[in-house]
């Protein structure tokens, strides 16, 4: 069971696009363990660089499908974020 103020991240879909037009990018986002709110998440989306054997990457690439693929991972609307942020 999570605590309050508990942070809690994974990948996350996020959609930077207009109605009609998805630009969907996977970002790491942090979130309220309790309420599931959106606390912040990164600037830009995952790049995959900087690794130094196949192994490591294989593994975050199935971390990131893992949690993309869990059924309570929806995509977030970029602007749903900034308007939980004012």
């Amino acid at each position: 069971m999570a605590n309050k103020g508990e942070t809690k991240w994974c990948y996350q879909i996020i959609d930077h696009g207009k109605p009609g037009e998805p630009d969907l990018c996977v970002h790491e986002v942090y979130f309220d363990a309790v309420s599931k709110k959106v606390k912040y998440y990164t600037e830009s989306p995952v790049r995959f660089s900087g690794y130094e054997n196949r192994e490591e990457l294989i593994k975050d690439l199935e971390m990131m499908l893992a949690d993309l693929k869990n059924e309570e991972n929806n995509i977030i609307e970029i602007e749903e974020i900034h308007s939980s942020f004012d």
